[in-house]
């Protein structure tokens, strides 16, 4: 975040974007529900406070997220590996394992 407030000290006008990964990695690898979690969310609110403090005048901050999370309990998750019925027809799996995108085999998508 010193970089970015100093990227925006430069110049009358300026567009400087940043991402944190630190809290998208610990939600997809812990869960939303963590400790660890909570501490990067924190920290990350600690960040934005920071560089809030050091914009200059008439400057504006946007926060956003790229994506939402959800936390999927291991009995509810389905692992299509192991579910041949869901199989048959199957040619491809795209997407992530939240919201598959299933690509079927010619004429198989009444069935797949």
């Amino acid at each position: 975040m010193d970089r970015a407030a100093a990227e925006l000290a430069l110049a009358d006008r300026s567009l400087v974007c940043t991402y944190l990964s630190d809290l998208d990695a610990a939600g997809h690898m812990l869960g939303v529900d963590s400790d660890d979690w909570r501490d990067q969310l924190l920290r990350a609110d600690r960040l934005a406070q920071r560089l809030a403090n050091r914009l200059p005048p008439r400057s504006a901050l946007y926060i956003t997220s790229d994506h939402d999370t959800v936390d999927i309990a291991a009995q509810d998750r389905i692992d299509f590996d192991h579910e041949w019925d869901l199989r048959s027809g199957v040619a491809l799996l795209g997407g992530e394992a939240r919201a598959r995108h299933v690509y079927t085999e010619p004429g198989a998508s009444t069935n797949a």
